[in-house]
């Protein structure tokens, strides 16, 4: 994936304020003692609460979200709460004129004042910064006088007082200072106009260097402390080319390396990496700059639209850069590709804010007279991604840590066209509505404001399937295709491919017949009559795949003279068959009317050679049998249909619980001494009926023949 103006592989960040209540977020908000007094120190604690303090000794303490925790007046005052600082112990100390100081905890409670007895002569409180063992350094001066340092431990102890040579605060404004390299500090200023000067102290106050001309011979802008014990400040001289230069600087004062930066001043900050970064203003153009300490500049790039000067806050290795651009207080938060995240219009008093904090959960405080702001570098959006789409939808679906939040989605065609948009409350959003096989711009961002990144994406819609393939015109060597493209457009490849029945698609056993674009029917010619063949139309889709319609399967019409000749050949193999059948069929009768012939015969030889003394030759329906009389030739009187019935009697008077039954015909063994013939086979003319003597066959069993005539 990749995102909107993103011209590299970098995490992304979006500019968005903090809620302060849900669904709120401060856009300029105003400290509890009002926009005329000012607010000039300014600190963060551990617990994300932050100090703020300046004009008539007031101060505020403000969680995260910017909303008031407490607020007052310190133990000196009126007297203005010139710097703030937090110390090692986790409590912040805020400084006045004339010594003064208070330290407060992050709950607002005061654990201690007082003055600096040996800096209560001091007026005007120009420097402060707190070293990392907890020492407290302090520069002031007594109007027209000498500029005087003090180092103090972190009881309030003075270490050390004494005058920084001959740089007055007459010429002088504020001082820059910084601890590095143990504990040591350099503190230096512009002097009336003239040429920069600065020092040096260790880390028990006693002046190392004193009074030396910056390098640059200007202004100091930046001062940062290196892993190598340096220290590494920009400078701005006002005369010549109006030049701001990076120097890097060892404890006693010598230059180590120093690089020409842009013209104007140079607002500077330190990289994750060890390098260095400074914006300037380059020929009415701000320009970015990437030091190395070894190499110099190694990347510069600049940005047109964006011509004031702009003060710069380094955070996490991303530019925020605050400044009036074309009449306008604009932020704008960039990469260090120059890729630009977010930007926004603010208020005017913190448009060139005198103060700024990196406050925890990557934010920032900016103050000015009575505003402060805070800015949030928002959560990233990840999983940024696309699946099954179709040739009319994209659903697309992505994770914000954080939630519920809205989020703006929007889509337009990669040619040029208008966007849409469309708002979700979920992680996922899906595109509907879209045109096969195109090409669409795809976005989304927070709607946490309207400054967030947007993240974006192309992605391709799946070609609609050709249908309704028929072939309306057939003959014996030519199949004529038509098919529906559906709502594809008219730009899309399609490819016509052909196998016989028994082939696959394998590539090596079909044929491609034809690839051009927009087409919807194709004749296919020199085909072999009377033969099955499938085909299928390939779509060639944009983004790289083949996607393919249902197999259509139809056959080419025979030749007249081969059909004829079939057709003939196919009825004289029938009338052979059927005279094989014929002839068949007559020997079959044959040899059935002889096997009639033997079984009537072995019939009469079966019973005649029984030795009967007596036989029947007419019996009447329903008359008794004895069980010993054996034949039975003819029936009186009764003829014998498939719906007539002959009831035989069985005479048990010989015998015992004489049953029958039929082996021949229809019947079972009679549970009485009766058995109803109901219905014969047809041609049969011959019935046999056995009897049984208490169900056993004995030597005084019968077998009754009835010869039907």
């Amino acid at each position: 994936m990749k995102k909107l103006i993103s011209m590299s592989i970098i995490l992304s960040l979006v500019l968005v304020f903090i809620p302060v209540q849900e669904s709120q977020a401060i856009l300029v908000q105003t400290w509890e003692h009002g926009e005329g007094v000012e607010i000039r120190g300014i600190a963060l604690f551990s617990n994300g609460n932050v100090f703020l303090g300046g004009d008539l000794g007031k101060y505020q303490i403000i969680d995260e979200n910017g909303n008031n925790i407490v607020n007052g007046t310190w133990p000196h005052g009126s007297t203005t709460i010139r710097h703030a600082g937090v110390l090692p112990n986790g409590n912040t100390v805020c400084i006045g004129s004339e010594g003064r100081y208070m330290e407060i905890n992050e709950d607002g409670d005061i654990v201690t004042s007082g003055i600096l007895s040996d800096f209560a002569d001091m007026t005007t409180i120009t420097g402060f910064t707190i070293c990392p063992n907890g020492n407290i350094f302090l520069t002031g001066h007594a109007g027209i006088s000498p500029v005087k340092y003090i180092l103090a431990d972190s009881s309030y102890n003075t270490i050390k007082c004494a005058e920084a040579g001959v740089i007055y605060s007459k010429f002088s404004g504020n001082i820059m200072s910084k601890a590095f390299n143990n504990n040591s500090i350099m503190f230096g200023t512009q002097v009336g106009g003239n040429n920069g000067y600065f020092c040096i102290i260790n880390s028990a106050g006693n002046l190392i260097v004193t009074n030396k001309v910056f390098y640059n011979g200007g202004e100091p802008l930046y001062m940062e402390p290196m892993s190598n014990g340096n220290i590494a400040m920009i400078d701005y001289t006002p005369f010549g080319d109006d030049d701001s230069m990076w120097v890097e600087i060892s404890p006693t004062g010598t230059k180590v390396h120093s690089y020409e930066l842009g013209r104007d001043k140079a607002y500077g900050g330190k990289l994750g990496n060890g390098n260095f970064v400074a914006v300037t203003r380059n020929l009415y153009t701000y320009f970015v700059q990437i030091i190395s300490p070894t190499d110099g500049v190694i990347d510069s790039y600049n940005n047109s639209d964006y011509s004031a000067k702009l003060n710069l806050v380094l955070y996490n290795d991303y530019l925020f850069l605050v400044g009036r651009v074309d009449g306008s207080n604009r932020l704008i938060m960039t990469d260090l590709q120059g890729n630009i995240k977010a930007e926004g219009t603010y208020n005017v008093y913190l448009a060139n804010f005198s103060k700024y904090l990196e406050m925890n959960d990557n934010k920032i405080l900016i103050a000015r007279q009575g505003y402060y702001q805070i800015l949030q570098r928002a959560d990233d959006i990840t999983d940024f991604q696309t699946s099954n789409i179709t040739a009319n939808s994209i659903p697309l679906s992505f994770s914000f840590p954080t939630t519920p939040h809205a989020f703006k989605v929007g889509w337009k065609k990669a040619i040029p066209s208008t966007w849409a948009y469309d708002y979700t409350y979920t992680n996922s959003h899906t595109f509907v509505g879209l045109i096969p096989d195109t090409l669409y711009d795809l976005r989304v961002q927070t709607k946490i404001t309207d400054n967030t990144v947007w993240y974006a994406t192309t992605e391709y819609t799946i070609p609609a399937l050709p249908v309704e393939i028929n072939t309306p015109s057939i003959t014996q060597d030519t199949i004529n295709l038509f098919w529906n493209n559906q709502d594809n457009p008219d730009d899309v490849s399609y490819t016509v491919q052909r196998k016989l029945n028994e082939d696959v698609w394998d590539g090596l056993s079909h044929t491609d017949l034809v690839t051009e674009i927009n087409i919807s029917q194709y004749e296919d010619i020199g085909l072999m009559q009377d033969e099955e063949y499938t085909y299928r139309i390939r779509v060639n889709a944009k983004n790289g795949n083949y996607y393919y319609s249902e197999d259509y399967e139809t056959f080419t019409t025979a030749d007249p003279a081969v059909a004829a000749a079939e057709a003939a050949r196919s009825m004289a193999e029938a009338a052979a068959q059927a005279a094989d059948e014929a002839r068949d069929a007559t020997i079959e009768s044959r040899q059935y009317s002889l096997e009639a012939r033997d079984t009537a015969q072995a019939t009469y030889d079966l019973v005649d050679g029984l030795n009967l003394d007596a036989r029947l030759t007419n019996i009447e329906n329903g008359s008794n049998i004895p069980p010993m009389i054996k034949s039975v030739k003819t029936l009186n009187n009764v003829t014998l249909t498939r719906t007539g019935s002959i009831t035989v009697i069985i005479d048990a008077v010989n015998g015992s619980n004489y049953k029958a039954s039929l082996l021949s015909g229809a019947g079972d063994w009679s549970e009485s001494n009766a058995i109803v013939i109901s219905s014969l086979a047809p041609g049969v003319n011959t019935i046999y009926v056995q009897t049984k003597n208490n169900g056993e066959l004995t030597d005084n069993s019968s077998i009754v023949v009835f010869y039907l005539p």
